[in-house]
C-alpha cells in the first residue's frame, strides 16, 4: 500500500518521461523519490525564500489570480513556482536517473558540457597547448562573463528564463563556484584539548564564501523577479516599436499596458523596482570593493607620467590639491559629461592622477589624491553606465587571485542584467503613466 503524502505535497507527472514525480508548493522542491512524512519537510531557505520575497504581495494591491485563492483556485505565486519546476527539471532528472532514452542522452550531455569546462579551465583557453595561455583567474572571469552572455541574452522584454537556459546558467556556474566556496586562509585561533586546557592553532576560514553566497542571493532574487512576468501573475504583452513611439527604435519591444492599469500590476511593478534597485547597489558596491583590493601592475605604475598636470588640465589638478572641501557635484557638473565614455575617460584620468600624486607621499599631493578618488567613486554611481576604466582593465587583466577574478566577474554580470530589467520595469512605468 502506497505511503500517504505529506502535507503541503503532490503528485505531478513529467510531460518528458511520463514519470510521476512529487512537489512541494511551499519551498518549490522537486523529486523522484516519495517524500517521508517522517522528515522534516523541505527548508523554506535558499532559492525557494527568493521566490516568495519577489512574489510576496505588495500591500494596497493583489493580482485577480491571487483573489481566487478564496474561492479555491491555485494562487500566482504557486503558478510560477509550478513555472520554476520546469526551470530546474533536467537536474531534478540527473538527481535520481530513472531509464528512459532522454535521461540518459541529457546525462550524456551534461558530462560533455563539464568536460568542456574542465578543458578550458585547464588549458587556459589556449587548445594549442602552447605558452598563450591565459592564467587561471583570467580563464574563470571570461568563463563567467562568456556564460552570461551565451544565457543572459540582450533581455528586449520582461520575462521568465527559458527552461534550457535557466538549467545551464546555474549548472554551469554552480561548477565555476564551488571549488572557489573552499579557498581557505588560517587564522589563529583556540581550541580546547582533551584536558580543558586551551591551546592555540591555525584555523582554516573560508575566504570567498560570503560574498559568493552574497551574489547567488541576488542571482536568485532577479530569476525569481523575471518569472514573476507571466500572465498568471504580472503578465505583459509587447509589440515591436512602431514610428509613431517616441524614442524607440525598430528592434525595441513595447510594453502594452491597459487603460487603467491594473492594480496589480502597479503595484508588483514598485515591488520589482525596489527589489532590482537594491541589487543594482550591492553588485556595485561589491564590484568595486573587489576592484580596489587587486594590487595595480608594477608596470602600470612605471608606465605613468611623473605630474599629474599631465594627465589632468593644469587648472584641474591645482583645485583637486588644493580643495580640501572640494565640491564634488559642482566639480562633475562643471565636466559637462556627455556619455558613459566621457565618464569612463575622466574616471580614468582621475584614477591614474591619484596614483601619481600617492607616489609622492604626504601634504598637497595626498589632498589631490584623496579628492580624485573621491570624485572617480562618485562618478561611477552616478554613470553606472560607464565601461571599466584603464586602471580597472589593466588590474582585472594582471590580477592572479581566482577568487576575486569570479567576484568581480559575476558581481559585473549581474550589474549588467539588473540593469536591463530595470530598464524594461522603467519602459511598463512609462507606458503605464507610473511615477515612482
Amino acid at each position: 500500500e502506497e505511503m500517504p503524502l505529506p502535507e503541503g505535497w503532490e503528485i505531478l507527472l513529467d510531460d518528458e518521461t511520463n514519470h510521476e514525480y512529487y512537489f512541494h508548493q511551499a519551498s518549490g522542491t522537486v523529486q523522484w523519490e516519495h517524500p517521508n512524512a517522517s522528515l522534516e519537510e523541505p527548508s523554506e531557505a535558499g532559492h525557494a525564500s527568493y521566490l516568495q520575497a519577489a512574489s510576496a504581495t505588495p500591500q494596497g494591491g493583489g493580482s485577480p489570480a491571487r483573489a481566487e485563492r478564496a474561492e479555491g483556485g491555485e494562487t500566482a505565486s504557486v503558478e510560477w513556482k509550478r513555472a520554476s519546476v520546469n526551470m530546474n527539471r533536467t537536474s531534478v532528472h540527473l538527481m535520481s536517473e530513472p531509464s528512459g532514452e532522454q535521461i540518459s542522452a541529457a546525462a550524456a550531455q551534461e558530462v560533455q558540457d563539464l568536460q568542456d569546462l574542465v578543458s578550458k579551465l585547464m588549458l587556459g583557453n589556449d587548445f594549442s597547448g602552447g605558452s598563450r595561455a591565459d592564467s587561471p583567474a583570467i580563464t574563470v572571469s571570461h568563463a563567467i562573463t562568456n556564460l552570461a552572455a551565451a544565457t543572459m541574452g540582450e533581455l528586449h522584454q520582461l520575462g521568465p528564463l527559458s527552461p534550457a537556459l535557466a538549467a545551464k546558467w546555474g549548472k554551469e556556474l554552480d561548477w565555476l563556484l564551488k571549488p572557489l566556496e573552499r579557498i581557505v586562509k588560517m587564522e589563529p585561533g583556540k581550541k580546547t584539548a582533551s584536558d580543558g586546557s586551551e591551546i592555540e592553532v591555525m584555523i582554516p576560514v573560508k575566504v570567498h564564501s560570503k560574498d559568493l553566497a552574497l551574489l547567488r542571493d541576488l542571482d536568485s532574487r532577479l530569476t525569481a523577479l523575471q518569472a514573476r512576468f507571466h500572465p498568471g501573475d504580472l503578465g505583459v504583452e509587447y509589440r515591436k516599436a512602431q514610428k509613431g513611439d517616441a524614442g524607440s527604435k525598430w528592434w525595441v519591444m513595447v510594453p502594452v499596458v491597459p487603460a487603467p492599469p491594473p492594480q496589480s500590476l502597479l503595484a508588483g511593478v514598485r515591488d520589482s523596482v525596489a527589489v532590482v534597485r537594491l541589487a543594482l547597489d550591492n553588485v556595485r558596491d561589491l564590484n568595486q570593493r573587489v576592484l580596489v583590493a587587486m594590487p595595480v601592475p608594477e608596470e602600470y605604475l612605471a608606465a605613468l607620467p611623473k605630474n599629474a598636470k599631465e594627465v589632468l588640465t593644469r587648472e584641474t589638478a591645482r583645485v583637486l590639491k588644493n580643495d580640501a572641501k572640494i565640491d564634488v557635484r559642482r566639480f562633475i557638473s562643471a565636466c559637462a559629461i556627455t556619455s558613459a565614455l566621457t565618464a569612463s575617460d575622466l574616471m580614468s584620468k582621475l584614477q591614474d592622477a591619484a596614483l601619481v600624486w600617492e607616489q609622492k607621499g604626504p601634504g598637497s599631493a595626498a589632498t589631490g589624491a584623496s579628492n580624485a578618488r573621491l570624485i572617480a567613486s562618485q562618478m561611477r554611481s552616478r554613470f553606472p553606465e560607464a565601461p571599466q576604466t584603464r586602471l580597472e582593465t589593466r588590474k582585472i587583466g594582471a590580477n592572479g587571485d581566482v577568487g576575486l577574478a569570479a567576484i568581480e566577474a559575476l558581481s559585473r554580470v549581474l550589474e549588467g542584467r539588473a540593469s536591463l530589467i530595470n530598464q524594461r520595469l522603467m519602459d511598463i512605468c512609462h507606458a503605464a503613466g507610473l511615477q515612482l
